[in-house]
């Protein structure tokens, strides 16, 4: 299982990423704050879970054809 981090900031919105990601981490600005962690298999999960969390409209993986 990987550990995902939802962070958010008025300036920036939303960023979703894997915990380990320190690229992703250093682009965040300084009010960025954490506001929530999942473990999940793998990013499609992820993002399943984020949508829930969030309250928002079921995700829907890109269509790889």
């Amino acid at each position: 299982m990987d550990r995902f981090e939802l962070w958010f900031s008025d300036e920036d919105g939303y960023f979703f990423f894997l915990a380990t990601n320190s690229a992703a981490r250093h682009l965040l600005s300084a009010s960025a704050r954490l506001i929530w962690e999942v473990e999940a298999p793998d990013f499609y999960t992820a993002q399943s879970m984020k949508h829930e969390f969030l309250e928002w409209e079921p995700y829907v993986p890109p269509n790889d054809d």
